[in-house]
């Protein structure tokens, strides 16, 4: 699907801190995916992509489309009327219906689910039961596409410690989502204020938990900027 990145048939997890990216760079793999271009320098071929918006306003969803569409140099709206499906703010109450049918429907090869807790009605996100019914669901949804189809999830992150005090970041919530799940990549950015310009900075990749062939190596996101345009490429953190 993804070189290095994400293997299909696969359900990962991508979970940052509020505001270090997340939304954008899925809309840069969303675009990049459905029209066939570059995405972290890995080429990609033209697949259908499917994606479900409950984080973020009508507003900025169109700015990070039309951000990201720009940076990968305006690839044809035919291309991505026929590879790309945005549903924003779509899903009721009965979401795991909902989603299911739309994935039969438009039987795309990735799926983004952004973010779980919006889209799966989550109100006690640590609640084990809860996050084990919202996983089944959004499973269901994956094969209703088909086997072979893959869904990346966003989360939020939490900063915790381990047993010596070294600080680090963790998916926030249930641990379910971290067990069930095929991968956990973290989304961090450096520590203090954002660049002075209030655009883009450099973030980072982790893996916590992989297949053989998802993320295995940490990855350096690099913006590349050209007045409104935004793409992004990797480099192998120092």
């Amino acid at each position: 699907m993804v070189p290095g990145i994400l293997c299909r048939g696969s359900m990962v997890v991508l979970a940052g801190d509020a505001g270090v990216g997340k939304s954008m760079l899925c809309y840069s793999l969303a675009l990049a995916l459905a029209s066939g271009r570059q995405f972290l320098d890995r080429n990609l071929a033209a697949q259908r992509v499917l994606y479900f918006d409950e984080e973020n306003s009508r507003l900025d969803s169109d700015a990070y489309h039309k951000r990201v569409w720009l940076g990968l140099g305006s690839p044809p709206v035919e291309l991505l009327d026929d590879n790309l499906y945005l549903h924003h703010f779509s899903l009721t109450a009965n979401y795991s219906l909902d989603m299911r049918a739309i994935s039969k429907d438009i039987k795309p090869a990735l799926i983004i689910v952004d973010t779980a807790n919006a889209a799966c009605r989550i109100e006690d996100e640590n609640d084990n039961a809860k996050a084990s019914a919202a996983i089944k669901s959004l499973r269901a949804c994956r094969l209703a596409s088909s086997e072979s189809c893959t869904m990346l999830i966003l989360k939020h992150a939490k900063i915790t410690h381990d047993r010596k005090g070294v600080e680090y970041r963790d998916i926030r919530g249930a641990k379910t989502w971290k067990s069930e799940l095929d991968g956990l990549i973290i989304h961090t950015a450096p520590r203090g204020r954002p660049p002075s310009h209030g655009r883009y900075r450099n973030t980072f990749l982790w893996p916590t938990k992989s297949r053989a062939f998802g993320l295995l190596e940490p990855i350096e996101v690099v913006p590349v900027c050209s007045g409104e345009a935004v793409r992004f490429a990797a480099k192998t953190p120092v």
